[in-house]
Formats: C-alpha cells, structure tokens, sequence
C-alpha cells in the first residue's frame, strides 16, 4: 500500500510536547503525521478532510496518545471517528494504543484484548515498538538526509533548553508539589486497600517528614532529600524486615527490637517533555526510568506486598531467624 505517511499520530493539545519528541526520533526513518508538524501542508485544504483522510487511508499505522479527553475535542473527535471506520473494516492490526495516564478509562469501543501500551513502564521503548509495527505494515525505514538530521538535532536541542528553563524558574516549587502530591496519591490508595483487605493488615502514618507504610511483617518508608541543582533532589526509599512504629504512636509503643533495613532506593526529582515533572531512577545493571508520581505511588505500594510475601513464605527470612 502506498500512502504519504507511515505513521499518523492522534493526540490532546496538552501532549503535544511528547508527540514532537516523538515524531522527531521517528522522522530519522519514518514519515511521519503530527499536524502541528504538517500545518503547511494541510494550509489551503479542507482540514477535516485531511485530518480524516490522514487517519482513515492515508498512514500505515495510527498512534493514539491517549488521557481522558481524547475523542472529546474538535480535531480528536474527527480524528476517532476515521480511527473507528478505519478498524471496524478490518483494521485493527494498524492501531497502536498508548496509555499515557494509567488512571484513564479507554474508550468503550476498544477491545480489552486489544494490546495497549502503559507510556509509564514503556517509556522510550515506545519508538523501537512504532518502527517494528510500521515495518510489519509495510514501511522501509528511509536513510536520514543531512539536513534531517541537523533538522532533528536543533529540534532536540530546544527541548533540552526548554527543559533546562523549567527546572530553573519553576524547579524547586514543582518537586514541594510533586512531593505533597505523592504523599496525598498514597493515602487515597492506601485507604482504599486497608478497606479490602480482611489477611492482612495495612496501615500507613506519616509525621511530615517520613512517610511510613507497613504489614504486620514489615515496612517501607520514605522522605525526600532537596539539594541543588533540584535535579540532585529525590525520595529516598527504605525497605525493612518488620514493623515500625507509626509516628501517631511513637510516645506510646517501644521497639523490642529495631527493624532491619534490607533496601533504599533513590528516586529523582526530574523534567521529561512525556510524562512533565516526574522520578528518574536507574538500577544497576538496567536502563534508566522515568515514572509520573501516580507510578511511583503505584510502585512503592506494590513493592511493600511484594516484601511482605517474600518473609510471610519464608523465602526471605530476619537475622535472628538464620
């Protein structure tokens, strides 16, 4: 099939930064449709014909950005209805579903079982994963000219000013929010866990400073450590091998014993034209990663059950047991 693009690219006005980021690691190998990028192109046409024909016809493979919203405004509307003719007549293996917020409810029209990617865990894997699609589709990825490329290497370079600006003026006020906002995501969820659950037993305190999440077999916690540049600011996490004390009981309870630490993890404060004011992390041994504060509370939660089931089977055990 022969068609001017060979991705078609669907988003909210407020992603755009990302779908920039996007089309400018694509465009080294791939055409590519964004309209803030095809505006000249699309000038003197009927907009809503091209946008249809854009996304109904003319691209190998449609990439749909999606956050609750999408389908709602002007251009996405249209956008969905072409998206959804074009699949009803066969045309599923040509959608890419990208989750950029992982509390989003998807469209009702789309399949469970069709594959949706989690921008959050995915990541910058997103680009190899839209190349092999188009490729199975169809696409030959093209040598990038010179000028492409010093085309996409100034684009870049302003989003790294951009991000470099951001941290600067609003840096230090955005980690306090993300911090506060990170503490409050953890309650809301905790809450709503300890309601659930009748084995085993949650509880969570926080004094302002640490913030605490425990079983009835350990213990996580965390604080956050500002140094500058504010990107040299993180959560520093804590794993243990038992309860501690809540702090709303510390006058009242004394430690037989004090829990051991067995982890710490760091995760810093960062900019990221994807995921906004988000925690970079990187282990030994992998790549870096990138999570949003919902991630990171997802994450810290999940974590703490992963521990607890590591002691209650025995497959960890305390110093005092070896």
């Amino acid at each position: 099939m022969d068609v001017p693009y060979d991705v078609a690219m669907s988003l909210l006005s407020g992603d755009e930064p990302l779908a920039v980021r996007i089309h400018n690691e694509l465009t080294e190998n791939l055409h590519v449709f964004v309209y803030s990028k095809r505006q000249e192109e699309l000038a003197g046409t009927d907009g809503l014909e091209s946008f249809r024909k854009a996304f109904l016809s003319e691209s190998r493979l449609v990439v749909v950005l999606y956050r609750d919203g999408w389908g709602k405004t002007k251009w996405t509307a249209v956008e969905e209805l072409a998206i959804k003719d074009r699949i009803f007549d066969g045309g599923w293996d040509s959608l890419l579903f990208v989750m950029l917020d992982e509390k989003a409810t998807p469209p009702a029209w789309l399949p469970k079982t069709h594959i949706r990617l989690n921008y959050g865990s995915y990541g910058d894997d997103l680009i190899g994963a839209i190349k092999m699609r188009s490729q199975e589709l169809g696409s030959s990825l093209k040598i990038e000219s010179a000028v492409e490329r010093a085309t996409r290497a100034q684009a870049n370079e302003l989003m790294r000013v951009e991000r470099e600006r951001l941290l600067a003026s609003q840096g230090l006020a955005a980690l306090q929010a993300e911090h506060l906002a990170l503490r409050q995501e953890l309650n809301q969820k905790l809450e709503e866990i300890e309601t659930q659950l009748t084995a085993i037993k949650v509880d969570h305190g926080d004094d302002g400073d640490v913030y605490l999440i425990r079983t009835e077999e350990v213990s996580l916690n965390f604080y956050l450590y500002i140094r500058f540049p504010v990107t040299a600011s993180r959560i520093v996490v804590q794993e243990f091998d038992a309860p501690q004390i809540l702090p709303k009981d510390r006058a009242h309870y004394v430690m037989v014993r004090n829990p051991r630490s067995i982890s710490k993890e760091e995760f810093y404060f960062d900019y990221n034209q994807a995921h906004g004011w988000c925690w970079r992390t990187q282990k030994s041994g992998s790549k870096e990663a990138l999570l949003s504060t919902v991630y990171l509370a997802e994450h810290l939660i999940k974590r703490l059950f992963e521990v607890h089931e590591l002691f209650r089977s025995g497959r960890m055990t305390r110093y005092e047991e070896v």
